[in-house]
């Protein structure tokens, strides 16, 4: 049976993470503990979602939930069956987002620091990429019309 676990799985063992998949877990490839994993061209691969110039090619870049709890046979998944060389982490490494875990092995660095000393490595190689897209946003200041419960109506 799934438990929520107050910490993170990425510090229990492998046979730890090999837990019954939670309710209503769907994963087109299998995935055992990599939630919310897909395909950014769209969820219908008969159908991809069209930009300019065409469609999103599939099979290219996928989104997902956080890989820390990933299990041998997610990472065989995403590194030998997808391909996947880079793994683009919009996280901004705070709290449980900065944990080690196993995947980091295959893509580093850990947002821990433990492969500091390391070179960074080169595109095509396996390797994480860290893009805290969040990090220091905050919320611009209400606009005067809506401080009173107005909407300003050039505002899109």
């Amino acid at each position: 049976v799934f438990q929520r676990q107050a910490t993170n799985l990425s510090a229990s063992t492998d046979n730890d993470k090999e837990q019954s998949r939670p309710p209503g877990w769907l994963s087109l490839w299998s995935l055992e503990r990599v939630a919310n994993f897909r395909d950014a061209s769209g969820p219908d691969m008969l159908a991809p979602y069209r930009c300019e110039g065409g469609f999103l090619k599939q099979g290219v870049l996928f989104r997902t939930g956080h890989w820390v709890t990933a299990t041998a046979a997610d990472l065989h998944i995403l590194r030998d069956t997808l391909h996947i060389k880079t793994y683009l982490d919009l996280r901004n490494g705070q709290d449980f987002e900065s944990v080690d875990a196993e995947c980091f092995d295959d893509y580093p660095p850990s947002p821990n620091g433990r492969h500091d000393a390391s070179w960074p490595r080169e595109a095509g190689e396996r390797r994480r990429v860290s893009c805290p897209f969040s990090k220091g946003l905050q919320p611009r200041p209400l606009q005067e019309m809506a401080q009173v419960g107005e909407i300003d109506p050039d505002d899109k």
